[in-house]
């Protein structure tokens, strides 16, 4: 009957197919979040980078920066960078310590201009920073790090000179060296200031290995 016919319900259309050309598109979308994915290796809580000094706490830090940039501003070594797309995603612009460029002396000037106490201790309590004798250091209870030897990029470790340059530089005697005028670092005495990293001179003379990788680098502390 008409009154029947015309009560059926239609059908519902059928979209468009995916053709080759969308399915490329979608695929190369995916792709594109993948690798954004991968840049975002650095989630909070993981330590993999160096912190300015009181920035131990990965998780607090992250909680209290705002990447105001005051504390790069106020380091008089430069020591402090912001981080990059390297990094991670999420910690871009974030401060970090690059000891290529600089040195950390502990002088405490970038927990200093801190406005959100994001460079202190938990619960925001301030370090002390005690001038050295020379004046151009300062005593701390602070562990940024521990320098790490690479034997494989080391000038004095290969046997092509006898650099001895990272233990001359070390302003808290943290760095000796053996029978063979190879360095060896004290981890007790080894706070992570940066010093031997930014003077060692392997990256420059050994350029031709390829990378920046210097003969003694400063590794995260597990425990800040």
């Amino acid at each position: 009957m008409a009154g029947e016919a015309g009560s059926a319900k239609p059908k519902a259309p059928h979209g468009p197919s995916m053709g080759r050309r969308d399915f490329v598109y979608a695929a190369g979308a995916i792709a594109g979040l993948a690798c954004v994915g991968g840049a975002a290796k650095l989630a909070p809580g993981d330590e993999s980078l160096i912190r300015p000094p009181g920035g131990g706490d990965e998780q607090e830090f992250f909680a209290r920066c705002t990447r105001c940039d005051r504390c790069r501003s106020a380091c008089p070594t430069r020591v402090i960078a912001p981080a990059t797309l390297e990094d991670g995603l999420l910690s871009i612009r974030s401060p970090k310590m690059n000891f290529k460029l600089g040195w950390c002396n502990f002088c405490g000037a970038c927990a200093e201009v801190c406005p959100t106490g994001a460079l202190a201790t938990s619960g925001g309590a301030r370090f002390a920073f005690d001038p050295m004798p020379d004046d151009e250091f300062f005593e701390t209870s602070l562990v940024l790090g521990h320098a790490v030897v690479n034997e494989d990029r080391c000038i004095a470790w290969k046997g092509q000179s006898a650099c001895v340059l990272c233990s001359q530089a070390c302003p808290y005697e943290a760095i000796s060296l053996d029978e063979y005028d190879r360095p060896v670092v004290d981890e007790n005495a080894c706070n992570g200031c940066g010093v031997c990293e930014n003077r060692c001179p392997s990256s420059r003379l050994l350029s031709y290995g390829g990378g920046d990788v210097r003969g003694i680098e400063v590794e995260p502390a597990l425990v800040r």
